[in-house]
This record gives structure tokens, sequence and C-alpha cells, in this order.
């Protein structure tokens, strides 16, 4: 999408062949924001010089105008460039709030390409109109595209350049999608730019398949020879999204509660892709002997769910005792004042020592707020598969014929159901004692054994509590 902020940079900040390579960008960034083509790609695609791309990308990773367009970040990956005009991806989207240009088709044609930069400006705004209004004829005021004492409009127009953008549009071959005149309102008598759309063009638009493409690009590297289908993709796509805003929503919730830290965000973020790549490593892993079994893509997005699952369980438990380690660290208040004493050659006071060892303090109060908030994460992932498990449940035993949940859950009676909860709080339990000797055996030597897995205890007894209760329900 073009979001508001990306359209009004384009509509005053770029010229004709920048505002075309911006297009591109957007249609091949991920859901982190950044741009998963190259330079030379880009600069093929919009029919330009490779040499005049570099010299465009020069300048977008300079400041203009108090900020850069793309911010070139080392990554896993390598270097990267991050789409910083707009919000990133589509993680962040609001469709009650946020208003957008859908990218249509005509977009990336050489019809609207080989158009003066005035003339694309002109078609932008109508199409970000019509994506507003939902309607293909759209109206513009003049005095809201040429700049006069009362508007103050900052767009880079006359009224002869806005006449000569017009004939432009109209003369190309463009005027197959858009048509443009110059009209009178009959009620305000005002002039207005009217463009009028053929049927259909607001349907016809590019959909984002870079995330798509990365995800079979993952899968093969992992070992999944095989191909997935785009119903297939779209469930594991689904899974994907909702670990960055699930993880994004607990930890603004988290952030209201107990206080928020500054990196939190994008750490966020970070830890969010890095848990759906291992995701989807392992489920490559799996996918080879296991495909037929999970061809159903429902079948398939919950069996990767629960492996995205495990995996945040993992990560859990070391950002949990990284925070051990840093408060084992904080607790020994005689060594922090030995060394500062050493190293300031004086005498201190342990006031002083408190000052001075506050950075450590923040780095465990931040380890702690991640590891809380994956381990809420984990907590509404069980609830979430538990529930609704607990319904279908409930759903048989009224009604012990009914084929539909049996169908779908592979149940020949409740007894089935009830098994397969069982199953599932066993199997639950026994991921976080794994993880809970794994910690007693390889934990930092500095933390005590029993003060190892603080959070994972919590957590083991906060589901057995809770599976006691959705039990006794049942019964």
């Amino acid at each position: 999408m073009i979001y508001e902020e990306t359209y009004r940079y384009l509509l005053t900040n770029v010229s004709s062949t920048e505002l075309d390579a911006c297009l591109y960008a957007l249609l091949k960034m991920d859901w982190d924001g950044f741009v998963r083509a190259s330079t030379t790609e880009i600069a093929e695609k919009i029919g330009t010089t490779k040499k005049y791309m570099n010299e465009i990308m020069k300048k977008f990773t300079s400041k203009v105008k108090g900020r850069f367009v793309f911010v070139p970040i080392n990554t896993a990956e390598g270097a990267m460039y991050r789409f910083n005009i707009g919000k990133t991806g589509n993680m962040e989207f609001n469709q009650n709030t946020d208003r957008y240009c859908k990218k249509y088709n005509f977009f990336y044609t050489d019809s609207f390409r080989s158009l003066p930069i005035n003339a694309k400006r002109l078609i932008l705004m109508g199409a970000f109109r019509m994506s507003i209004t939902k309607c293909e004829q759209v109206s513009i005021p003049v005095d809201s595209i040429v700049p006069n004492i009362k508007n103050k409009s900052i767009l880079p127009f006359t009224k002869q350049r806005l006449i000569d953008a017009v004939n432009v549009i109209n003369m190309s071959t463009l005027n197959e999608v858009v048509t443009v005149s110059i009209a009178s309102n009959i009620f305000t008598r005002k002039e207005v730019i009217v463009l009028t759309f053929t049927k259909g063009t607001l349907d016809d638009y590019k959909s984002n398949y870079t995330e798509r493409f990365l995800l079979r690009k993952k899968l093969y590297e992992s070992g999944f020879q095989s191909f997935l289908s785009d119903e297939q993709c779209i469930e594991i796509e689904k899974v994907g999204k909702y670990i960055y805003t699930s993880l994004l929503r607990i930890e603004k919730e988290n952030a209201k509660k107990h206080g928020g830290f500054s990196d939190a965000n994008s750490t966020i973020v970070q830890l969010a892709r890095f848990i759906y790549n291992n995701s989807i490593h392992k489920l490559a892993l799996s996918l080879n002997s296991k495909f037929d079994q999970l061809s159903e893509p429902k079948q398939l997005s919950a069996y990767f769910s629960s492996i995205v699952y495990e995996i945040v369980l993992e990560e859990m438990a070391k950002y949990s005792h990284q925070a051990e380690s840093v408060k084992s660290l904080l607790d020994n208040e005689n060594l922090h004042k030995e060394i500062c004493t050493n190293q300031l050659n004086r005498n201190v006071d342990y006031m002083e020592v408190y000052s001075i060892i506050s950075p450590i303090k923040e780095k465990y109060k931040f380890l702690l707020h991640i590891a809380r908030i994956l381990e809420n994460w984990c907590e509404e992932w069980v609830i979430s598969r538990v529930t609704s498990l607990n319904n279908d449940i409930n759903a048989v035993t009224v009604n012990p014929e009914n084929k539909t949940i049996k169908k779908k859950r592979g149940w020949n009676s409740i007894e089935d159901g009830l098994n397969q909860r069982d199953s599932l709080r066993n199997l639950i339990f026994k991921r976080i004692t794994k993880l809970n000797q794994w910690l007693i055996i390889n934990g930092n030597a500095a933390v005590e054994v029993k003060e190892r897995g603080h959070l994972l205890f919590q957590m083991k007894e906060s589901l057995s509590s809770y599976f006691a209760i959705t039990s006794n329900r049942i019964k």
C-alpha cells in the first residue's frame, strides 16, 4: 500500500524516475520494511540505467529535506535497504484510521513511466482519492493544487503547469486508463480537476508477494524440494503475520503496565523475523516426511503454529536466563564497589556505585521485559488451543452425532477429544520440563540452579491451574 505519508512525500520531493523507483520498491517490500530488490533489478524494471539508479540511491540514502528515503542496515542476510517513508511493510496497517492508495497496475506500465513528473503527480492524486472514495471518478479543487495566498499549497504547480499536465495525460496512451478535464463545480462555481478512470481500475491493482517468494525460497534452502500451493502459503503467512502483530500488541500492553523501552519495538520486530524464519526451517525438515499428512492448508498452518510455539518458548527461556544472569551480577554489590574503587582509585560509597551500575539495571529490566512478552505470547497460544478444543469437546458432548467436528478433529467419540487435550497438556509440560533440564545442565554457573528458569516455573504453575479448571468445567 502507498500510505498517506509516502504519498505526500512522492508529490513534492521526487523526480519522475525517482517516483517510479519508489513505486517499484513498495512492490518488493517485506514485512520489516526491507526492499527485496537489487538496484540492478529496480533499474531494469523502471527502464533506467544502472548508473542513474545508483545516483538515485545515493540521494535516497542521504538526508533529503531532513530525512532518509532508504536506510542501509546490516542484517544477518547482509546489507539491505529499509524504506523509511510511511509505515513498514504490511504489519501496522489499521483499516479504520489509515488512508492509503493501492498499487494500481497502471503505475507499472510504460505509459505511466513515460509521463513527465507533474502528470504523474496529478494521476497519483487522483488514484489516492479513488482508493479513499472507492469511486472511479474523482474531482480535485484546482485551489488545492495550484499554490496561492489562501491555500498555501506546497505542490510545485502553476496554473499553466496544471493545464500542461492535463493535456499530456489526455494525449498519452494512458488515456485508455484515465482521462482528465477541467470543470466548474455546480455548487461552489470553483474550478475542479476531474479524473475519470475506466471501469474496473479500482480493483486492478498489484499485490505484494515478496513474503511468499521468501517463504518458498527459505523452504527450498532448508531442504524441502517440493512446491507449496498458494493456499498453503497463505495459511503459513497468516501465522507469520500473527507472530508480528501479537508480539507487538503484547509489548504495547506490557509497556503501559510496567513501563516501556525505546529499543523494545525494534527488538520485537527482529525477534519476530527470527522466530518466523527458524519456524520455516523446522517446517521444511518435517515436510519431506509429513507432506501427505499435512496437505490440507489448515492442517499445515496448525502444525506450523505448534513449531512457532516451541521456538517462542525456547526464546523465552533464553531471555529469561539472560535476565537471571544479569541479576546475579547486580546482586553482588561488594564486587561492584570493589571494581569502582579500583577503577576510580578512591573509595566510593554504595550510592555512587548504584549510579554507576544503572545501565546494567536497565539491561536487566529490558531482558525481563522481552522475556515476559514471550511468556505472555506462549500462554495466549496455549489458552487459544485449549479453548478451541474444549469448545469442540462440549459440542460433541451435547450432540454425540456432531459429524462436522468429528471429521474436522478426526475423532470417533468424546474420549478422543479428551485424549487429544491431555496429549496437548502433556506435550506442553514435557517441553517446559526439557527446557528446565537444559538450563540446569547448560545454564550460567553464576546463577544458582534453583534460581534458573523462574519464568518457566511460573508458566507451568499457571498452566497447570488453567488445565485443572477447564477440565473440571468439561466434567
